[in-house]
C-alpha cells in the first residue's frame, strides 16, 4: 500500500478519539478508519502472510500505534468509558478491533483482578485465533502478571484444570513463556499445576505440553 501521510493519520486518530465516551460510536467510527488503512495488497500465502480465522483489515503496524497513542490519555481520563470501549471493541468479530480491545485494557490503571480476569476467561473461552491469544497475552494479563503475579498464577492453575480446551491451551502456552523468562521465579507453582493435571490429560496437548516441560528442564 502507499506510504501513509503521518499528518492526515493524526488528524483522523484524533478525530476517532472524540467519540471514545461513546463507544457504540466509536466503534462505527473505527470501522471507517479501518477500511481507511486496509492493506489489500496482501494475500495470504505469499510472503509468509498466514490466514486469520476472522476477518482482518491487515492495517499497518504505524496506524495501529498511532491509534492506541492518541487513545492514552483519554484511556486515563475516564476508566470506566475504556471499559464500555473493551466491551464494544471484543463484541466485533473482527481482528484489529479485539486486538485494540486487549490493548485499551492493559492501559487502565488500577482495575482489581476480577474485572480483568472475568474478561480474559470470556475471551479465550470465545477464541481460537492465535494472533488474538497472542494479544491477550501480550497486552490484556500483561500489567496482572506484574503487579498481582498471584492472581495471574490462579487463574492459570483454573484455566488448566478446567474442562476447556481454549483454557487449557491458554495456560500450557503462558506457563511456557513464564518459565522461559529469566525474571521469572515462582517455577514450583508450575508444577504444583501440572502435577494436579498431567497424569490424565488430553493427548491433544502432546505439543504443547512438550514445549512446557522442554522449558522447564
Amino acid at each position: 500500500m502507499p506510504a501513509i501521510n503521518l499528518a492526515r493519520l493524526r488528524m483522523h486518530t484524533a478525530d476517532l478519539a472524540q467519540h471514545f465516551s461513546d463507544a457504540n460510536k466509536f466503534v462505527h467510527e473505527l470501522e471507517g478508519f479501518l477500511e481507511f488503512y486496509a492493506d489489500r495488497t496482501r494475500r495470504v500465502g505469499l510472503a509468509g502472510i498466514t490466514p486469520t480465522l476472522i476477518h482482518s483489515y491487515n492495517i499497518p503496524r504505524q496506524a495501529m500505534n498511532q491509534l492506541m497513542l492518541e487513545l492514552k490519555d483519554h484511556i486515563s481520563a475516564d476508566k470506566e468509558a475504556a471499559l464500555m470501549i473493551v466491551d464494544a471493541l471484543w463484541e466485533v468479530e473482527t481482528l484489529e478491533p479485539r486486538i485494540i480491545a486487549c490493548r485499551v485494557l492493559s492501559l487502565i490503571e488500577d482495575l482489581e483482578p476480577e474485572i480483568v480476569l472475568e474478561r480474559v476467561e470470556s475471551w479465550i473461552s470465545d477464541n481460537e485465533e492465535e494472533k488474538l491469544t497472542q494479544a491477550i497475552s501480550q497486552y490484556a494479563v500483561e500489567p496482572l502478571k506484574a503487579n498481582n503475579p498471584g492472581a495471574y498464577l490462579g487463574f492459570l492453575a483454573d484455566g488448566l484444570a478446567s474442562d476447556s480446551t481454549q483454557r487449557n491451551l491458554f495456560s500450557l502456552q503462558a506457563y511456557t513463556d513464564l518459565a522461559n523468562d529469566q525474571t521469572f521465579d515462582d517455577l514450583p507453582a508450575i508444577f504444583r499445576s501440572l502435577n494436579e493435571w498431567i497424569a490424565d490429560y488430553d493427548p491433544a496437548f502432546k505439543l504443547p505440553l512438550l514445549d512446557l516441560l522442554s522449558a522447564l528442564a
